[in-house]
């Protein structure tokens, strides 16, 4: 009866939600109505920029509101409360204008690309998420702590409320279609989850949200919570710090510093750790032993996250910025001064607040987001200069143009390859400086004087090369075959191996396994007797190479491969071949990746 009284209580409350955040709760209602007929017309995976509008204005007015909340509400003049009020909103319904027009909506001829727009868009969001923690709270945070786990608490019970309200209610309406079969259509399901997830779930968290003149004295953490945090995560957290520093000692011991490893063991664990020192400070008038612990630990953090930034320095230094570097950074400073700023809140024990560690953290990502020191406009420019300074190590550029070079060393091509589809890929062709032509002109091999290197772009540019040879003879041309009267038998090869693992035809004859070097053909007599012949990757991939290059320049050239070996002769006519290979950062080998063949072999054996 009592969890009953206070599901009751609940929706009872759900009118403050509104009372309290009218301008949240008609955002939301019109976002509701909006994904409703998205899911009608089809289009609910299709671009909508107003549904992304409304989000962006949900989380603004919240902000709003709890600034309200803060800020108007104890002004004894009326006039100037209603002129500050009006002033607020009018100034965040121009941001919604230019969130909606300029972000979310392409322009023609805009300065803004789209891969700028989406972090500007994802930055300016996380950061109202944050700022809605602590909006309220500024010079009035006495128990802040408390605060932010109130807010936990009342999301956690609006997504359980919602989950529980979804299931049941669909429960309901799959037993009326299948038992009293109503003609109820499936899309219901998504009306449904776009109300219960969206409007349900936002009332009832904001009909819990603690107020900022809410008084938290003699506040108890659940048992369970506190449970966690004594008895399994502090443990873990000193003892995956010792660990840390066995690793750091074995580096210095061996002076060999690891590839990229450095920064995701000692980063995830920083921020981890802000966190949790953090909602320690709950505890600590009942725990006194958990200020010592939080200073002890904060200055063991100290050499780790000096260690994490002289790993970034080295890679920056050899490769330049790149936008996961940035981020790297900024965290790292975030994490670094919550780490200075808790040592100097317990050593000094002063009666601050930890509103701190919010706040600095939403400044960080608005400045990683937003204008010329975002991580996209640092990025561009890193990656800019890394480009000329290889172009003119090489003399490529003369007279503010670049200028092909042919005689170019394979590792030059390669950084040169990496860079240009690196900037490319997330940024414009404009970014490149110095080009010679436009991007309807522009061809690589023109421009650089050799065949592009393919990268794997989507990544850090340095961390792997991939070369990739592809060529193709369909219709009119694939029926051209030279002569193959020399050859008595004839089978249709479709093989494709995605990856190094084995990859086979069994079922074919003859049939071809892949192994780590390259594939090897099972050919069969008119009995059973087998006969195998190998075909090496780097040699495959040298010849399909070759054929690729004299295609592109405008020789007609043979459709075949043509191998001979103790046994047999046979002929590989070619339909399609696509072989790619990837150089790993530190190693000289290369590995073969997917290999795709289509054609024909013909072959006889030797009497």
């Amino acid at each position: 009866m009592r969890g009953i009284e206070k599901i009751k209580q609940t929706f009872e409350n759900l009118n403050k939600s509104v009372i309290r955040f009218p301008i949240t709760m008609t955002c939301s209602v019109i976002m509701t109505i909006y994904l409703i007929l998205e899911i009608k017309n089809g289009w609910f995976l299709s671009y909508n920029p107003m549904i992304e509008t409304l989000l962006t204005g949900i989380l603004l007015s919240i902000n709003l509101h709890l600034f309200e909340e803060r800020w108007l509400c104890d002004m004894q003049d009326r006039n100037r409360k209603r002129i500050f009020r009006a002033i607020l909103w009018i100034a965040g319904g121009a941001f919604i204008c230019c969130v909606h027009f300029i972000l979310l909506n392409p322009v023609e001829g805009d300065t803004l690309g789209i891969h700028e727009k989406d972090r500007i868009y994802f930055g300016l969001n996380l950061f109202l998420i944050i700022s809605s923690a602590y909006i309220s709270k500024i010079r009035r945070n006495e128990g802040y702590v408390v605060y932010i786990f109130e807010i936990i608490g009342s999301f956690a019970k609006a997504l359980v409320y919602s989950i529980v309200m979804y299931l049941g209610v669909a429960a309901i309406i799959f037993t009326l279609v299948h038992l009293l079969e109503l003609p109820l259509y499936s899309e219901i399901y998504g009306y449904m989850a776009s109300a219960v997830f969206n409007l349900f779930l936002l009332a009832v968290f904001l009909s819990d949200f603690p107020d900022s003149n809410d008084e938290f004295q003699g506040y108890e953490m659940v048992r369970a919570w506190r449970v966690l945090l004594l008895s399994i995560v502090v443990p873990l957290l000193s003892i995956y710090t010792v660990i840390l520093y066995i690793y750091f000692a074995k580096i210095i011991v061996l002076s060999r510093w690891p590839n990229g490893l450095v920064a995701h063991l000692v980063l995830w664990y920083g921020m981890f750790s802000v966190a949790i020192v953090f909602f320690l400070s709950a505890l600590q008038e009942n725990k006194p032993f958990l200020k010592k612990f939080s200073i002890f630990y904060s200055v063991a953090m100290l050499p780790l996250l000096c260690m994490m930034f002289i790993s970034v320095w080295i890679r920056v230094k050899e490769y330049g910025i790149t936008e996961n570097r940035y981020y790297v950074i900024m965290a790292g400073v975030w994490v670094c001064s919550s780490v200075l700023y808790y040592i100097r809140h317990y050593v000094k024990k002063q009666d601050s607040s930890l509103i701190f560690i919010p706040i600095i953290l939403s400044v960080a990502v608005l400045i990683s987001s937003v204008g010329p020191m975002s991580a996209y406009r640092v990025e561009k420019r890193g990656q800019v200069h890394e480009l000329v300074k290889v172009l003119q190590r090489n003399d490529m550029i003369q007279d503010g143009k670049i200028v092909p070079k042919y005689d170019l060393r394979e590792d030059e091509q390669e950084r040169i390859s990496e860079l240009v589809s690196y900037i490319m890929a997330n940024h414009k062709f404009e970014d490149i400086p110095n080009m010679p032509c436009s991007e309807k002109d522009y061809s690589f091999e023109k421009v650089f004087g050799f065949a592009e290197k393919w990268t794997d772009y989507w990544e850090d540019p340095e961390s792997s090369f991939v070369e990739r040879v592809n060529i193709g003879f369909y219709g009119n041309e694939y029926d051209k075959v030279e002569d193959i009267s020399e050859f008595d038998r004839k089978y249709n090869v479709s093989f494709y191996s995605p990856g190094p693992e084995d990859n086979d035809m069994q079922d074919q004859k003859p049939f071809i396994v892949r192994k780590e070097d390259g594939l090897v053909l099972y050919f069969y007599d008119l009995g059973d007797k087998v006969y195998t012949e190998k075909i090496p990757f780097d040699e495959l991939y040298e010849q399909v190479s070759d054929l690729e290059k004299r295609q592109e320049k405008g020789e007609e050239v043979e459709r075949y491969l043509e191998y001979e070996g103790e046994d047999m002769k046979y002929r590989l006519v070619i339909e399609g071949i696509m072989l790619e290979r990837i150089k790993e950062e530190g190693k000289d080998s290369k590995v073969y990746k997917e290999c795709n063949i289509q054609g024909d072999i013909y072959y006889r054996l030797k009497k």
